[in-house]
């Protein structure tokens, strides 16, 4: 059985790390972000998933098989909870688009071009919606562009016209004999897109289908409901067939169509009941084959705050900027040095009060020790922006003894519906003295956002 090296994000590996001729470029394409720290410790970024240990283009293995990375979150939350919520979201395909268009790796990765991993694990179908979504997304590109055709042959009895070759026998049965010499028994060559690799697409839509519809939270997935349904009808003509394990032999994704290979992979995992997972191996009941992939945890985690907040704010006078609105900082031409714009992470407005609360998600840990500089000014310069009456850092929740400084989300939001927004931190009438500060009507808190398991 393959060896499996297992760690958390953003944390140092304990010891003397066994493969030191490992990649390490902190890319998440290769290795998961690995990297070496300050102190030159092999340390992870914060990408989470599974996959092979690799040095450049050669898999890492030792005298019990390949030797696989496992990145697990380190906080006690449940990354497919979240990125389930997430992909149900309205504003999912804003969250992942870029200038060239969407992009889903901007949250995650399948590897598509990796063969999937032999590893005990208990079984968890919670990351069944993820394939089914990354599918349908590939699918929906590629039925953008020339289904493959295949040429195959018909035959037609036709009126008063030739195509192709005469059958001579069916002729002579059923239009000679039957006096109808006005008709012609042909057989011809059509191109139809009716192949085994456009098949394989139509049987792993339907079961990306069932998966979507088992979801509770399919009703709000309406941008992906019509790319599905966008695909149904391009492959409408294309007969629904028993596919196997052995289909996949047969297809052939070289050349032109190569852009076949990535959907037919995931198409694949979907038929096979292949597996995503991030659980532990030590308590495990079977064999499974698991997809290689990575998800970008500060992504999916400020996505989810903006789930989350949306659903406690619904039917109030409080509203969410929508995502990725640009916000120019100066105006006028621009200057050197200085940010065309900015976008912040959750910006609310309150449509009665006439007031503006802006907030950061911070995958971090909730620490009072010491202050992040980088942290603190980004969160003030939105505040001068915004001119915001409340703002903060919203970070994970964990039970430390700096979390007792914390307050939780639902407590914000049910105080902002409230309309209690007024609250006081430091403020220097003259700098050059060292007189106590005064009061201004500002908000600051650190919240902690409770992900239930």
């Amino acid at each position: 059985m393959n060896t499996i090296i297992s760690f958390k994000d953003w944390s140092p590996y304990k010891g003397i790390f066994p493969y030191g001729t490992a990649e390490l470029n902190g890319s998440p394409e290769t290795n998961l972000g690995l990297r070496r720290d300050n102190d030159g410790n092999i340390a992870s970024q914060g990408y989470i998933g599974i996959t092979r240990l690799r040095e450049k283009n050669n898999i890492i293995s030792d005298e019990n098989g390949e030797v696989i990375l496992q990145i697990k979150p380190r906080f006690d939350l449940d990354p497919w909870e979240m990125l389930n919520a997430v992909l149900a979201d309205d504003e999912y395909a804003d969250y992942i688009t870029k200038e060239n268009g969407p992009d889903p790796d901007t949250l995650y990765k399948i590897f598509t071009n990796e063969k999937p991993i032999r590893i005990k694990t208990t079984q968890s179908n919670d990351s069944a919606l993820m394939v089914a979504i990354s599918f349908i997304n590939l699918c929906h590109n590629l039925c953008r562009k020339q289904l493959k055709p295949r040429m195959t042959s018909t035959e037609e009895n036709l009126s008063g016209k030739v195509r192709g070759k005469i059958l001579f026998r069916k002729q002579l049965k059923n239009n000679v004999f039957q006096g109808r010499e006005d008709r012609v028994f042909c057989r011809c060559g059509v191109f139809t897109i009716d192949c085994i690799e456009n098949q394989i697409l139509k049987a792993a839509l339907f079961k990306a289908k069932i998966i979507l519809g088992q979801s509770a939270n399919a009703s709000g997935m309406t941008h992906i409901q019509k790319m599905m349904k966008f695909c149904f009808n391009a492959l409408d003509s294309v007969s629904k067939a028993n596919v196997t394990s052995a289909s996949f032999s047969q297809v052939k994704t070289g050349g032109f169509y190569s852009y076949y290979k990535p959907a037919l992979e995931l198409a694949k995992a979907l038929i096979l009941n292949m597996n995503i997972s991030i659980e532990d191996s030590i308590n495990a009941e079977k064999e499974r084959y698991i997809i290689p992939f990575v998800i970008k945890m500060e992504a999916l985690f400020e996505f989810y705050c903006r789930v989350k907040i949306k659903e406690m704010i619904e039917g109030s006078s409080i509203k969410m900027v929508p995502y990725n609105r640009k916000f120019p900082v100066l105006s006028g031409s621009t200057k050197p040095h200085v940010l065309k714009h900015v976008i912040p992470d959750i910006l609310l407005y309150d449509t009665e009060n006439k007031c503006s609360y802006v907030f950061d998600a911070k995958y971090k840990h909730p620490d009072s020790s010491f202050g992040s500089r980088h942290d603190t000014h980004q969160l003030l310069s939105y505040v001068l922006l915004f001119q915001a009456k409340r703002c903060g850092f919203i970070m994970p929740y964990e039970k430390t003894a700096n979390s007792a400084e914390c307050k939780m989300l639902t407590d914000l939001v049910s105080q902002l519906k409230d309309g209690k927004n007024t609250v006081h931190i430091a403020e220097f009438d003259d700098p050059f003295q060292n007189d106590d500060p005064t009061d201004s009507e500002f908000i600051y808190e650190t919240y902690l956002l409770k992900i239930d398991k």
